[in-house]
């Protein structure tokens, strides 16, 4: 028969036992954020919000669609991106052109205050009211999502470099700038996969509120909550009729 104080320990660990998996039954069945969202990407060091939505008109009748990687669009439609980081991280946000070249979006510089997003602060992209409209060059765009854990210094030497430069040597950094980023993808291909899942207000998933609501609706009701380890990367293709 067992001691009173070992009955009694094993009756606390027990008591510890039950507390716990009542806890992570709770976190896996409630919305996202707030402590259980922080135990549920707790091996996760990067978490944060992106959306990037496509405005289209067809028939005189806006259309709204979330655009996770690939997309078919046409002259005069726009394209608006919003993200919220949640851990400290560098994000960097590139567009190539139909002809190939590249325009930095986030961040605009590499230096002074404003180089890194604020952890917890809202981004759009454009910046307020303003849509990147889509011209009448048509073939296929990208755009080129990168989180890391910590900032990409020959990447950002390398944009940095090719935003100064012009002619044959800004198209050879423009080669070099993407084989970089596939380089760096290369590189975190055996870390653990990336988590997305919509983000959830009040029991209700964002993005399901009627688009016609507004004209031009905040981008930000469409964002997912994406968390990864050490890198994310995305690539978004746009098809240009």
């Amino acid at each position: 028969m067992m001691k009173a104080p070992l009955l009694s320990k094993w009756k606390n660990r027990a008591l510890w036992l039950r507390l716990g998996a009542a806890v992570l039954l709770i976190c896996f069945a409630w919305p996202a954020g707030g402590l259980c969202g922080a135990l549920r990407n707790r091996e996760k060091d990067i978490l944060f919000q992106w959306a990037c939505v496509a405005m289209a008109s067809r028939e005189g009748e806006p259309r709204h669609e979330k655009v996770l990687q690939r997309t078919r669009l046409q002259a005069g439609d726009q394209v608006k991106m919003y993200f919220q980081l949640k851990t400290r991280s560098a994000i960097y946000v590139i567009h190539q052109n139909a002809g190939g070249e590249l325009k930095l979006l986030f961040p605009l510089r590499f230096f002074g205050p404003d180089s890194e997003a604020n952890t917890g602060q809202p981004y759009y992209i454009p910046g307020g009211d303003a849509w990147l409209m889509l011209n009448d060059d048509a073939g296929k765009e990208s755009i080129f999502l990168i989180v890391a854990t910590n900032r990409l210094v020959h990447l950002e030497e390398l944009l940095g470099e090719h935003a100064v430069s012009d002619g044959e040597k800004k198209t050879a950094l423009a080669k070099d700038v993407l084989e970089e980023i596939q380089m760096l993808r290369q590189k975190h291909r055996d870390l653990s996969a990336s988590a997305e899942r919509p983000i959830t207000m009040a029991g209700r998933v964002r993005g399901m509120r009627d688009p016609q609501e507004s004209a031009h609706p905040d981008v930000a009701l469409l964002a997912d909550e994406i968390s990864a380890t050490a890198f994310f990367s995305r690539t978004i293709s746009i098809e240009h009729n």
